[in-house]
């Protein structure tokens, strides 16, 4: 039996932060680990963000690192994150 991945919003949040927060300027950064989620998990997502263009470049062949966060990967998260505090205010 596959095992499906549905695709967690909140989790791509905390992976897109993970890599703004990334102390790597050049290179690769690799997967991060994240309380509450399994390694596939977040490197589904990882891959998932890549596609999107959020995340520079393509994992590299080990599939455990990524690019930095792109330019659109900075103003999806400001978007999740002001989203975030809309919702608290209300």
């Amino acid at each position: 039996m596959m095992n499906t991945m549905k695709r967690n919003k909140e989790l791509a949040k905390k992976i897109l932060e993970y890599f703004r927060e990334s102390t790597s300027t050049y290179g690769y950064t690799p997967v991060p680990e994240i309380e509450g989620y399994c390694r596939e998990e977040i490197a589904y997502h990882c891959f998932l963000l890549a596609q999107k263009g959020y995340l520079n470049d393509k994992p590299m062949r080990s599939g455990n690192t990524f690019g930095q966060l792109t330019w659109d990967g900075h103003d999806y998260l400001e978007s999740l994150e002001k989203a975030n505090i809309q919702k608290r205010e209300q």
